[in-house]
């Protein structure tokens, strides 16, 4: 199945630990371009020091889900250079989120909700 063209993502995975019947939460950015732009993806890989690249025959696709890398190079990148789209508005969820985890708040129930919520109108769940 080839990946959709012309894409960029803030998104949350949320899922059960089956180690400690909990849930995990990771942030993951990515950009999702035509595959003849792949050089552009290696030279943003390159830039930001980070993240994986995957190609298909029509796509290609730059992700970034490590934690410490959200954290030191995407989140700086995005608040130097503001996003001026309505992606922005994802880009400003995703960093409330971020928030959260980084103050622990997705090991509580309650935290854990927070998440979810703000999850739910980032990127197609969000009514402009």
């Amino acid at each position: 199945m080839a990946l959709q063209t012309h894409k960029v993502v803030f998104f949350v995975n949320i899922r059960s630990n089956r180690k400690n019947n909990g849930t995990w939460v990771s942030l993951v950015f990515s950009l999702v371009q035509n595959s003849r732009d792949i050089f552009l993806f290696e030279r943003i890989k390159a830039f930001l020091g980070c993240g994986n690249i995957f190609k298909d025959k029509s796509a290609v696709k730059f992700r970034v889900d490590k934690f410490s890398s959200i954290e030191e190079k995407v989140l700086p990148f995005f608040k130097d250079y503001l996003l001026q789209t309505n992606k922005s508005r994802d880009f400003v969820d995703f960093c409330k989120i971020y928030d959260l985890i980084k103050n622990k708040a997705n090991l509580t129930q309650e935290g854990l909700q927070k998440i979810i919520n703000i999850k739910i109108s980032i990127n197609t769940g969000r009514k402009y």
